[in-house]
This record gives C-alpha cells, sequence and structure tokens, in this order.
C-alpha cells in the first residue's frame, strides 16, 4: 500500500524513521530498497536530520555546506562524500565511542608543558590552551616566569598564534565559544578576544559595535608579547574588556555563547561578549530560603539553603546555574520570565532584580539514592585481549587473563569477577572496591582502540522514601553542568559519584515531587575510601567524569519525559590506557568533541625538556612521576596536552 503512494509521500514518511528502521526497510522489501537506492541523497540526508543522529537542523542543508556552516568538522567528516558515507561515518565514530571500534590516545603540545585549561574548536581546526609558570613560550623560548596562551593546529598541536606573560597571567582560567576567547586577568577583569582570517572557508564572527564600558584599554590593545605564526590562516584580536560592576569580584564564570556569566559577591552577571553589553544582573543568590523558593515539597532543613562558596557555573539561554559547597541552584533568566500568572519579580536596593530562584537541590537531597542506581563493576571479559596483564593492585604480580570469544553473549552475575585471578578472589571479597579492575600502567597493550567497557549492576531498592547513601555528599559537590540541549544536568559529587537529572524541569514545573524519583545515581569508583572526584563535562550527548580511578565516559539515554517507569539506558566505558593515580589527580581540565576526549596528562621528558621519543603518549610510570614532581613542585611542568580519538585509526 505503501508503495502505490507518489515518491514525493513516501519520502515525506521515510523522514520520520532512523537508521535502523531503514536497514529494516532495505531487507524487508525489495520495492522499499529500490526507492531508497534511487533516492539515496535525499533518503540519507534526512536521515542525518533524524533526531536520533542530529547531525543537521534540517534536512534542507546541502553536503558542501556542512563544514563552511561548522556542521560538522573535517575530522568528524573523514573521507565520506555522499550523505549515505556521512551516516555510516557517524554511526562508526559513536561505535568507537561506546567500546566497539577503533580508538586511540595521542600526546599534543610536547613543546608547551604545564597546561592548565584547555578549550577546542574542532570545526575550525584548533585547541587553546593556557599554561602556569615554567611554561615554554613562545616557539621554543623559555621564560621562568609566568604562563601563556597558545593556539596550535589540532592534527599536530603546531602553534599559529601565542600571547606569553606579562600579557596573560600564569594559571589563567578561559573560555571559548563561536570565535570569540574569554580570559581573567589577576583583577578581576576580563578580556575579551575575537577571531579574525582572510581565508573565506574559516567561519569568523562579524565585527560588532562594543559599548563604551567595554571598550579594550591600552594593554588590551597593546600588541607586544603576541607572535603569530608565519602563513598562518586567522589570528586573535582585542575586541572587549569586562570590568567588575560596583567593585564586586568574581570568582567564576562561564562562556555559553553568546552569554559570559559571571558570579561573585552574592549575584550573577550576565554579558552579551558580541557587544561586551551587561544584559542581564541578579542579586542575593546566597540569601533566598526554600520558602521562598516554591520548594517547600522538598522538606529541607533549616540551614541547608547556602550555597557555601561557588564551586561552579553554568548558563543557557533560559537558566543561570550555580554549584555551590552545599547546594545547587537554577535561576530563572529575566529573559525568560515565569508564564505562570501569578509570578512576580521583586527587585533589590540598587534597582537589579532579585534572582529568581526556581530550582534547590541541598546535601539533604543529594544524599538519598536515585531511583535509577547503578554501580560501575568489571570489566566486560570479552574487553580482554590475548594475555593483557592485569595485578590486582600496583605491587602485585601480574596475571594473564584467558579471552573467551563467546563470552560476550553471556553477562556475568554481579559479584561475580571471572576477570581476575582465583588466588585474588579471596582479597577482592574483602575488599569490594577492588571488583573495578585495576589497569596498570602499561599493560594494555590492544593495537586497535583504548577503551574498554564496564558492567553496570542495578542496586536501587523498590522503597519510598529512597534510602540515604553511604557516601557521596558529605563533602561538597565538585560541579554541574546543563546538557547542550538545556534539558538534562549532570552533577559530580565526591567519591565518584555522577547523578543525572534527565528533563529537570519537571521538577521546576511541579511535575515531579521528590526529585530521587527521577534521579540518576551512578557509582563511579567502588572504593569510595580512597577516591575522588576531579572533573564533569558534558557535550554531544556524553558525559565524561575524571576520578582518582579513570577517565570515564558515560553515554546515558533517558525515556520520554512522561515515563517514569522505563529504565534509562546507561553505557558507561573507561580509557584503559589513562590510569595513573596520581597523574589522575593533577587533571585540571577535560573537554568534550565530536570526536575525542581532550584533557592534560603527564608525558616524559628527556633531560632538556623534550619529551622522550620512545615514550608511549598514553602512559606514565610512577617511579618517573615522582621525579618530576620532585624537579617541578606539585604542578608538573610536562602536563601536556592528549587526545582520545575515537573513529580515527590507531
Amino acid at each position: 500500500m505503501l508503495l502505490s503512494l507518489p515518491s514525493e509521500l513516501l519520502l515525506s514518511i521515510l523522514r520520520h524513521l532512523s537508521l535502523p528502521d531503514l536497514a529494516t526497510c532495505i531487507l524487508t522489501c525489495k520495492a522499499f530498497k529500490a526507492v531508497i537506492d534511487d533516492c539515496e541523497s535525499t533518503v540519507y540526508r534526512q536521515a542525518a536530520a533524524h533526531p536520533s543522529l542530529r547531525l543537521i537542523p534540517h534536512d534542507e542543508v546541502l553536503f558542501s555546506e556542512l563544514v563552511p556552516l561548522g556542521l560538522v568538522s573535517s575530522r568528524f567528516l573523514g573521507k565520506a562524500k555522499t550523505w549515505k558515507q556521512l551516516c555510516r561515518r557517524a554511526c562508526d565514530v559513536r561505535q568507537s565511542w561506546l567500546g566497539k571500534g577503533p580508538s586511540r590516545t595521542k600526546s599534543l603540545h610536547n613543546n608547551y608543558h604545564n597546561v592548565h585549561r584547555i578549550k577546542v574548536d574542532e570545526e575550525r581546526g584548533f585547541f587553546i590552551t593556557t599554561h602556569g609558570s615554567q611554561a615554554i613560550v613562545p616557539f621554543g623560548v623559555f621564560n621562568p616566569n609566568s604562563g601563556g596562551l597558545v593556539v596550535a593546529d589540532i592534527t599536530d598541536g603546531t602553534p599559529i598564534w601565542i600571547m606569553y606573560s606579562p600579557r596573560i597571567r600564569s594559571h589563567a582560567h578561559c573560555e571559548y565559544a563561536e570565535g570569540f576567547l574569554v580570559f581573567d586577568r589577576y583583577n578581576g577583569m576580563k578580556e575579551i578576544w575575537r577571531l579574525v582570517s582572510d581565508d573565506l572557508n574559516l567561519r569568523a564572527p562579524e565585527p560588532c559595535e562594543v559599548v563604551p564600558q567595554s571598550q579594550p584599554d591600552e594593554r588590551q590593545l597593546s600588541q607586544e608579547h603576541i607572535i603569530s605564526a608565519p602563513g598562518s590562516r586567522f589570528k586573535f584580536v582585542p575586541h572587549a574588556l569586562i570590568r567588575p560592576v560596583d567593585d564586586i569580584q568574581t570568582n567564576a564564570y562561564r562562556l555559553s555563547y553568546p552569554t559570559l556569566l559571571s558570579a561573585g559577591g552574592g549575584c550573577l552577571f550576565m554579558w552579551d561578549v558580541r557587544t561586551g553589553k551587561l544584559v542581564e544582573r541578579m542579586n542575593d543568590i546566597e540569601s533566598q530560603s526554600p520558602a521562598s523558593l516554591g520548594t517547600q515539597h522538598l522538606n529541607h532543613p533549616d540551614g541547608d539553603n547556602v550555597l557555601d562558596g561557588i564551586r561552579y557555573v553554568d548558563v543557557n539561554d533560559k537558566y543561570a546555574f550555580v554549584c555551590g559547597r552545599r547546594s545547587i541552584k537554577a535561576f530563572r533568566r529575566h529573559t525568560h520570565p515565569d508564564p505562570s500568572p501569578t509570578a512576580t519579580q521583586s527587585g533589590s536596593s540598587d534597582g537589579s532584580p532579585t534572582a529568581c530562584c526556581v530550582m534547590a537541590l541541598f546535601q539533604s537531597d543529594l544524599k538519598r539514592e536515585g531511583k535509577w542506581a547503578y554501580e560501575a563493576q568489571y570489566v566486560e571479559e570479552y574487553e580482554l585481549s590475548l594475555g593483557i596483564l592485569l595485578p590486582a593492585s600496583p605491587e602485585s604480580e601480574a596475571s594473564t587473563v584467558d579471552w573467551l570469544e563467546d563470552s560476550h553473549d553471556e553477562i556475568p552475575n554481579k559479584g561475580d569477577n571471572r576477570c581476575v585471578a582465583e588466588s585474588d578472589e579471596e582479597e577482592r571479597e574483602e575488599n569490594p572496591g577492588d571488583k573495578q579492575i585495576y589497569l596498570a600502567p602499561g599493560r594494555w597493550r590492544h593495537p586497535e582502540k583504548v577503551v574498554v567497557r564496564h558492567i553496570l549492576a542495578f542496586t536501587s531498592l523498590p522503597v519510598t522514601p529512597r534510602p540515604k547513601v553511604e557516601y557521596g555528599f558529605d563533602q561538597p559537590c565538585v560541579a554541574m553542568h546543563v546538557s547542550p540541549c538545556g534539558e538534562h544536568l549532570a552533577i559530580l559529587g565526591p567519591q565518584g559519584r555522577l547523578l543525572i537529572i534527565p528533563y529537570f524541569e519537571r521538577v521546576i514545573d511541579r511535575h515531579v515531587e521528590d526529585i530521587t524519583d527521577i534521579m540518576i545515581d551512578i557509582q563511579l569508583n567502588l572504593s569510595y575510601s580512597n577516591s575522588e572526584s576531579i572533573y564533569l563535562a558534558y557535550e554531544h550527548g556524553r558525559i565524561a567524569v575524571v576520578t582518582s580511578w579513570g577517565l570515564y565516559i558515560i553515554h546515558p539515554s533517558f525515556p520520554a519525559p512522561d515515563d517514569f517507569y522505563t529504565y534509562p539506558d546507561i553505557h558507561v566505558q573507561r580509557v584503559a590506557t589513562l590510569n595513573n593515580t596520581n597523574i589522575l589527580r593533577e587533571v585540571s581540565c577535560l573537554q568534550l568533541t565530536a570526536t575525542a576526549i581532550w584533557l592534560n596528562w603527564h608525558v616524559e621528558l628527556n633531560p632538556d625538556g623534550s619529551v622522550s621519543s620512545d615514550y608511549p603518549s598514553q602512559i606514565q610510570s610512577e617511579e618517573s612521576y615522582e621525579r618530576g614532581t620532585e624537579v617541578f613542585g606539585e604542578i608538573p611542568r610536562s602536563l601536556t596536552v592528549v587526545s582520545v580519538d575515537f573513529g580515527l585509526g590507531s
């Protein structure tokens, strides 16, 4: 019956099918296969716009526009030259992220050490780093006094544009989005620089008129201590200077284009980076009580409503988020006022609106177990290659693990750690934290991938109210992020505990009375007492977490907002080669792009400071790490950029 429809109508129907559905149609019916083959470009362009892929915003994009419009990067596109090849490429990259395809670690930026912050523009083909003292700048010249900022090519780390002391402070924080670079000075001012290029194939932001109060000063306009590589295709130019408002010093900031959010002094400030204009200010973010927030249903203890210092901030077009030591709060932006007819907006003494807090999560909430609670346990046995060495601890003798070729069809029961040598079983029964296999430095020798998959054990109990956990939020939260789509929250607590709140606006709209009824609770580290949470990132539908046990990749898939009973689909992977506990504790930045994870990592150096030619960039021995710490202090000079690449070959 469908095949009797006009081709235009049939193509309109096929628009709603995902790639697996299209594959089923092809295998089911020769006539369907003939139609799809005849209209291949249209069908797979529609598939690229399907919500399951979301490679393009709509199905009217031309293939030739993909890279110029920044919809995909050249790295992601690879050798694809048709829509069908692009869809296949997207599936291959996704499989690599899930540990079912090629992945690799790569050391970049080897001549510029003590990396502090990293920002990556995969579409434009470069990454940005800021550095601490004893960084190497510029182009091989050593500066012993301060740090610097380096823009380098994404393929090999070749420097393109450098700013060095005294233009930028040591260990400066930086933000970047859509061609705008932001970094801070010691006095709390924030410099905004704009990307410019003569290359018509490189997208650069259009120049905008900056408001008078945010014009750059003489220091920013000076070209001293700035170097561009000969023949470079772009550079950054001074654009604006954000000065403290009412002399309020801000200690946390985040750029979500075009909004730069900065927090301090009990206030939130939001600027438009294009014009330097202060577009929004919120006061009294610390002082509101739960009753004034409209969250009485959470039954918070008295005195539990303060932030107690700001650890992290995030922002999108509807909300500003603040992660404090004792609570996490979401504030509705004034550009999106409360739609309810009874909503009111109060103001402060200076005429600025008081912050409208619409959601607050306190330690008392976060100490309770989420409805969907999981533990990341041992590595799946079929992930382990023949002959891989897995000592139970760094000091123990290595043992060889047999690889059962057909074991991937069998999911071990909770507590069944068949991947551990029998001699270690009794010890691991006494120490449940050791159920998570310790992949010792230098032991992973898989030629094609560096990612292993973890078994997840479902640990929730069907009781109400949700029980308190025995670990987690006696210490402050580490970080939080809102998803790029603006619908979900990820919270990294202490001791490797990750909380995900899907469709968090259900709490704001009172569709959910108890937040733990929708909360996903993942314990990444099973040895709670000696584990630390280090860093959190959330991009491209994936969450990356660094703990003292490893670098984890979490792939969450959520049921519909009105579905409270279907289990969320969660996959957890770990990068097997980046597992040195001492080095993991030094990670100060983590970034996610479509094809890679980026972080700062400790590498082996020759006596002259160069990177050892025979050094496996993904692994660092404990002994050499200790030597580096003794020579360079608490933050080793040899922290450099390492990427974990997916679907790019070995």
